[in-house]
C-alpha cells in the first residue's frame, strides 16, 4: 500500500527548488537553494510515519530554510582583500593596497540585506589604490623637500 501526502509550499520554501508533489512513506526530499541564497538546515528529509501528524505520515526533520549570501567580496586593482567571513550577511572585508600604492577610500566593505528583495550585496563605495612612490631617502650634507601633486594619475 502506498501513501501520499502534499508538501505545502509556503513562505519557509520561498527560495527552494522541489521536483515532485507527491511523496510516498520512505521518499526522501532534498532541498537546494537558488541562487545567491545558502541552505540552513538539513539537506534533505524523509516521508515516514508519524502518529501524531492528522493522516499519518510526517517529516523526518524540520524544513530548512535558504537565507541571502553575498557574492564573492568585490576585487580593488592593486589591492588585497580579507574578509571574516566571505558571504554571511554581516561580513566585512578590509582592502590593504600592494606595496607601492596608497588606499583612497574607505578601507572596508559590509554585506548587507537588501530588504526591498531580500538579497545580500555589498555596499557601495569601493575604495581604489593610487600609484604612490616613496619618499626619497635624505643626501649627505643636504636636505629633501618635497610637494604633493594635487590630482595624481592613478
Amino acid at each position: 500500500m502506498f501513501y501520499f501526502v502534499h508538501i505545502h509550499v509556503g513562505q519557509a520554501l520561498e527560495h527552494f527548488k522541489i521536483n515532485n508533489a507527491h511523496f510516498r512513506i520512505n521518499s526522501e526530499c532534498s532541498f537546494i537553494c537558488n541562487e545567491r541564497y545558502q541552505l540552513r538546515g538539513f539537506p534533505s528529509v524523509t516521508c515516514q510515519i508519524d502518529r501524531a501528524m492528522e493522516n499519518g505520515l510526517g517529516w523526518s526533520g524540520p524544513i530548512p530554510g535558504c537565507e541571502p549570501v553575498c557574492p564573492a567580496a568585490p576585487k580593488v586593482e592593486n589591492a588585497v582583500v580579507a574578509c571574516d567571513s566571505a558571504t554571511d550577511i554581516g561580513s566585512v572585508c578590509k582592502y590593504v593596497c600592494k606595496r607601492g600604492f596608497e588606499l583612497l577610500g574607505r578601507p572596508t566593505t559590509t554585506c548587507l540585506l537588501d530588504v526591498t528583495d531580500s538579497t545580500a550585496n555589498w555596499e557601495i563605495g569601493l575604495p581604489r589604490c593610487q600609484r604612490t612612490c616613496d619618499k626619497p631617502i635624505e643626501i649627505e650634507n643636504g636636505a629633501v623637500s618635497c610637494q604633493d601633486a594635487v590630482d595624481n594619475q592613478s
